[in-house]
């Protein structure tokens, strides 16, 4: 039997591709070069061919086995009845402990997820209308607080400050808030108008309360609260307010110096008053440092943020102060005549009066490279 079927081994394998094989016998007939027509006939009466063999096969294996045919297919029908009867009790608990399993636990399972998201949903409401809820009263607290007379005191914008702050934290631990409509309505109407002309106050009032400072330092508990406070609303511009009172010190420094070019004895005089300005920026320093904000302190922050150099504002203003005198003395001590005469003889002087006004413990603290950095401003007069 085998032999007989060696015409039809392609047939019997088991990745057969009925594609495959029409593709095969179409090469095979259609192969031939020199012809630009495609011969399908050939293909299909091979094709009858086999199948009429195959047929006539079937017949002859039924007429000299018949017995053999039967007896087989009884056999296979006697298996499966066999199987059937085995398995039906097997097959029939399986079903049943199946539908037991889904009744039990499948279904429930599904019904407890479906709980689950319920549940889940819910609870981001809950919570996103309790930080509504928050951010509703901390705007009526604004509100309430803005209502009071102008000018505000410094503690009333200290206060305006920190619910500021509780708004800020509101907003951040729960980003969903802004999508809700009446909490951007309060940001717009409210929240956002009071916060820039709260900026502008605490701005100015730092500003004034810096420049007004004096050796005493007696308003450094004001300097305290609108330094954190502004820094609370926004640490850049705390940072600016800073480096802007500085840059005033500086201005009013370099106009006294300048003046004394043309009169040079009125330089001790008015460096004392260089120098005294150089001390109170110290002290501020020194209430920054003691204003502590989470591990650090507003000092460091300010170091930190300032541009284009992270500097101390003791260095920026000796550093800004030497640098415009520079500029200043050496066009007059280079212009020559009487006034750079009269600074060239008193050189000296200059020199001994920076170094003890600025090495006097009492008034600056004697830092070296603050005073190296002052006499380069007049490093030409000494060459």
């Amino acid at each position: 039997m085998s032999e007989d079927l060696e015409d039809f081994e392609v047939l019997l394998t088991d990745d057969f591709s009925s594609t495959q094989f029409c593709n095969d016998i179409l090469v095979t007939v259609n192969g031939q070069p020199g012809t630009d027509e495609l011969d399908l006939g050939t293909p299909l009466k091979k094709l009858r061919y086999d199948l009429n063999e195959i047929n006539l096969m079937i017949e002859e294996t039924l007429k000299n086995n018949p017995t053999n045919v039967i007896d087989q297919m009884y056999r296979g029908k006697a298996v499966r009845n066999v199987t059937q009867r085995g398995l039906a009790s097997s097959l029939e608990y399986l079903d049943i402990s199946y539908q037991r399993v889904q009744r039990e636990v499948i279904q429930p399972f599904e019904r407890a997820q479906s709980l689950q998201n319920v549940l889940s949903k819910v609870h981001q409401t809950s919570i996103l209308l309790r930080d509504g809820l928050v951010v509703m009263h901390l705007t009526g607290r604004l509100q309430m607080i803005t209502g009071r007379r102008k000018p505000w005191s410094i503690d009333t914008m200290v206060e305006l400050a920190a619910v500021y702050s509780q708004i800020d934290a509101s907003l951040r631990e729960n980003a969903n808030l802004k999508s809700l409509k009446l909490i951007k309505q309060l940001e717009s109407d409210t929240i956002l108008p009071t916060r820039k002309e709260l900026l502008s106050l605490l701005s100015i009032a730092l500003t004034n309360a810096l420049t007004a400072a004096d050796e005493n330092l007696e308003n450094q508990a004001d300097i305290s609260k609108l330094a954190e406070a502004l820094h609370t609303m926004s640490s850049r511009e705390f940072t600016s307010t800073v480096q802007k009172a500085v840059l005033s010190f500086v201005a009013k420094s370099i106009q006294v110096l300048s003046k004394t070019l043309n009169s040079i004895k009125n330089f001790p005089l008015a460096f004392g008053e260089v120098v005294r300005r150089g001390t109170i920026i110290r002290k501020i320093e020194q209430v920054l440092q003691n204003v502590k904000f989470e591990e650090t302190n507003l000092l460091a922050i300010f170091i930190s943020r300032s541009t284009p150099k992270s500097v101390k504002p003791n260095r920026l203003y000796w550093e800004k102060v030497s640098d415009a005198f520079r500029r200043e003395f050496e066009v007059s001590f280079s212009r020559g005549g009487p006034v750079g005469k009269l600074l060239s003889r008193n050189s000296d002087m200059i020199v001994d009066t920076i170094k003890q006004k600025m090495t006097d413990p009492h008034n600056h603290g004697g830092d070296p490279q603050l005073v190296d950095l002052m006499l380069q401003s007049v490093s030409i007069a000494r060459s």
